[in-house]
């Protein structure tokens, strides 16, 4: 299982003892959780110093397929061995809202435009 997977489960619980006990002390904890999640992972390493070469990972179907083979063009550089170069990150997802996120905007809007508003504005803070 992964730390994404057991912060989500983790989130859950705490949404689910929210919304049966309305326990408010919660709430920060399931702000820093969904934070975190929504945090992109790190995309796998496309560029890395191996005995002294730039190499990268093949994907050729032959007997390459896996292996770290040099660079071919002559560089001169001082990186070490196991310097890792990353692919940027991959773009945000649009993100909603959460159950916890929904009940606290219905406790909180007693006129149909004003949920319609503070919902319009919590997705945008979520998506920006």
């Amino acid at each position: 299982m992964t730390n994404k997977e057991v912060m989500q489960m983790a989130l859950i619980a705490l949404g689910n003892v929210y919304a049966t006990r309305n326990e408010v002390f919660h709430l920060d904890t399931m702000k820093a959780l969904e934070t975190a999640l929504a945090q992109p992972e790190s995309e796998l390493v496309c560029l890395m110093v191996i005995k002294g070469e730039i190499s990268y990972k093949s994907t050729a179907e032959d007997q390459s397929f896996g292996m770290w083979c040099p660079v071919n063009y002559d560089c001169n550089h001082s990186l070490p061995d196991g310097t890792k170069f990353y692919t940027s990150p991959p773009k945000r997802e649009f993100v909603e809202l959460t159950n916890v996120e929904s009940y606290k905007l219905l406790e909180e809007c007693t006129d149909p435009f004003e949920l319609l508003s503070f919902t319009q504005d919590k997705l945008k803070e979520k998506n920006t």
